[in-house]
């Protein structure tokens, strides 16, 4: 992952935050995927920091999560700060 080393290592509490979330709400990858109309292999690269999705996909599972402020603030920074990268320096956030 690309960014810097602040970057990799809030990414990976963001994909921690997303997983645990999940988990709490006692939703299956797939049952969330399909919720977030995203695919089970993309959300799976996601809950394991391999991949930061785009701004609006995070909307989406923020909100089918319920997380609480903090952790939904958290992982809407992240993706905001590593598509600003993409926008601004052509790095992406795939590793």
């Amino acid at each position: 992952m690309s960014g810097g080393p602040n970057v990799t290592s809030r990414a990976s509490e963001s994909a921690r935050i997303l997983k645990a979330a999940r988990e709490r709400a006692g939703l299956t990858r797939p049952d969330l995927a399909k919720r977030a109309a995203v695919k089970t292999i993309y959300l799976e690269s996601v809950e394991r920091g391999k991949y930061v999705p785009s701004v609006s996909d995070p909307h989406r599972l923020v909100g089918i999560l319920h997380l609480d402020a903090d952790d939904a603030v958290e992982v809407l920074a992240v993706a905001d700060e590593l598509e600003s990268n993409v926008r601004d320096h052509g790095r992406g956030p795939t590793r």
